[in-house]
């Protein structure tokens, strides 16, 4: 991961403000926990923190108490299982800002944990309110993000308390950007994704980033009605999102064009659409009853998706596969628990509901992994930036390696490389395209070279995504891009000289010659091959 972690930095006696989620479902007659997999999953950022020292804050929401103090919703239930789990005693605060917070910050030893009440009992926290962050930043010297699950949402906790504090990603987020990330960009194939629920509008924008990417597509759900009517097939009085029949039919075709298979219900359970007390009855498709509803897959459905999954490497699942909450329209969603808590594969679980059926049937460490975050993985499957990630303190690469390299060839060559750098590309358009250099040119993608710190000339990207030659210095040197915004004069400005002699070589994307006062001449057209900057 490109941001840095609470690995990265100096913990040891600091108070380290950790956003958790810890909304976790309750018991509302008996006001118990009745799931604490949220706060089991926090634990490795918690215990890291304590381990070295540092005095640890915790500040979490739970429900939607509206921006008004609502007891059913306070935090100090948590606290007691949380104290349970630790071993030792969780403090807890009445409130997540002002004088006595403070005073109770103030009050903690190194290794003590203080949990703060509910964040949302102030509508401040929703709204992403600056003043807010800074009553909250003011409690700590250090801020890190273990909130994956709310991190698609711009809160004040989530986003704006980045700008008064070091912010960086906790254990868990950690996990969450990497394994997600992982089955996006090199996933083991065959990868299929099974995907259910209710809305096919809550999905599409990972739907259509995962097509072209997985091998195989399974739709289940309410969704697989809007699928299945766009397909001209009869689905009675079942939920159809009639405004996404297009989308739908658009996503088809792009999934046929890529070589996807897309696998849809064969055979269905159906109820009478005006109760759920009436027998469940199973249909073909083909034979779908104009007053009845879908509330499950039915048998044969489940033996192809089976069938299909057996074969698989990697599977993604989100969403249940029919009315899970009512035990006689779960078998669908149960099948496909057992079944992918049981195959030989990377498996995957999207959060939310589908987590919470995995975490009910017991099979939770039959599965690769379970994602804390249902909306906020369906937004990063999705290709979408999450903010509460976006914000956080980027990582810089260690500068003496790179200056170690430059400095040997110096001593060494006699026609030393000067500097490896990605020079900025312009000039006027093509006569023949219209196009400028900049718009058409195959240039190393910037993230890569900072990650690198030295270019490798071998990825090619999109149309006028080109690193300037100030990045260029300043990744070549050790430093990351992103964190300055200089112009000319980057070597000067980071303290570094060279002395050129004649005949140097500038390998700035281009070839040139340095003349014995130092000035480039004879700039040549070409670029450097991958090989042979590979060699250098």
């Amino acid at each position: 991961m490109e941001k840095m972690s609470v690995r990265d930095i100096e913990v040891d006696g600091k108070k380290v403000l950790v956003r958790v989620d810890f909304n976790v479902p309750l018991d509302s007659k008996k006001r118990t926990i009745t799931d604490d997999s949220r706060i089991q999953a926090a634990l490795p950022t918690i215990k890291y923190l304590i381990e070295r020292g540092a005095r640890v804050i915790l500040i979490s929401h739970l429900g939607r108490p509206k921006g008004k103090v609502v007891d059913k919703l306070r935090l100090n239930i948590v606290a007691q299982r949380l104290s349970q789990i630790l071993g030792k005693q969780v403090g807890v605060a009445t409130d997540c800002i002002g004088p006595e917070v403070e005073n109770s910050v103030s009050s903690l030893n190194s290794g003590d944990v203080l949990l703060l009440e509910n964040l949302r009992f102030h509508s401040d926290e929703e709204t992403g309110s600056a003043s807010f962050a800074q009553a909250l930043a003011r409690l700590a010297d250090i801020f890190v993000n273990d909130a994956f699950g709310t991190s698609h949402r711009a809160h004040a906790s989530i986003v704006e308390i980045a700008n008064y504090l070091p912010a960086v990603a906790g254990l868990l987020l950690e996990k969450e950007i990497e394994t997600l990330g992982n089955i996006l960009e090199k996933p083991a194939h065959p990868f299929a994704a099974l995907i259910g629920g209710a809305k096919i509008s809550d999905k599409i924008g990972m739907l259509e980033n995962i097509t072209g990417k997985v091998d195989y597509l399974l739709i289940g759900g309410a969704m697989a009605a809007t699928f299945l009517k766009a397909k001209s097939y009869e689905v009675g009085q079942s939920l159809v999102e009639d405004e996404m029949i297009v989308t739908v039919n658009r996503l088809i075709k792009r999934a046929t064009k890529n070589g996807m298979c897309l696998l849809l219900p064969v055979d269905l359970v159906v109820i009478d659409n005006n109760s759920t007390k009436t027998k469940p009855e199973v249909v073909s498709i083909e034979n779908m009853p104009k007053d009845k509803r879908i509330v499950d897959i039915g048998p044969q459905t489940i033996r192809n998706f089976r069938k299909t999954l057996r074969g698989c490497n990697t599977v993604f699942w989100n969403g249940p596969m029919g009315m899970y909450e009512t035990p006689r329209f779960a078998t669908g969603t149960r099948a496909m628990v057992r079944l992918i808590a049981n195959i030989n594969a990377t498996t995957v679980v999207g959060g939310g509901s589908t987590a919470e059926i995995v975490t009910e049937m017991g099979l939770i460490d039959k599965i690769t992994f379970i994602s804390t975050g249902g909306g906020a993985s369906l937004k990063f499957l999705g290709g979408e930036i999450l903010p509460g990630v976006e914000v956080l303190l980027n990582k810089e690469l260690p500068l003496d390696s790179n200056l170690q390299l430059i400095q040997n060839i110096s001593q060494t060559s006699p026609s030393k490389i000067a500097l490896i750098v990605i020079d900025g590309l312009g000039g006027l358009p093509d006569p023949n395209t219209g196009k400028t250099e900049l718009e058409t040119a195959k240039t190393p993608n910037l993230d890569k070279l900072v990650n690198e710190g030295i270019c490798g000339l071998s990825d090619p990207v999109g149309t006028g995504i080109t690193p300037g030659s100030a990045p260029g210095h300043l990744a070549l040197f050790g430093y990351n891009p992103l964190n300055y915004n200089v112009g000319r004069g980057v070597l000067e400005t980071l303290g570094i000289d060279f002395e050129l002699r004649t005949d140097d070589v500038a390998a700035r994307g281009n070839f040139c010659t340095v003349d014995d006062k130092g000035l480039v001449t004879d700039r040549r057209a070409g670029r450097i091959s991958t090989e042979k900057c590979n060699e250098l």
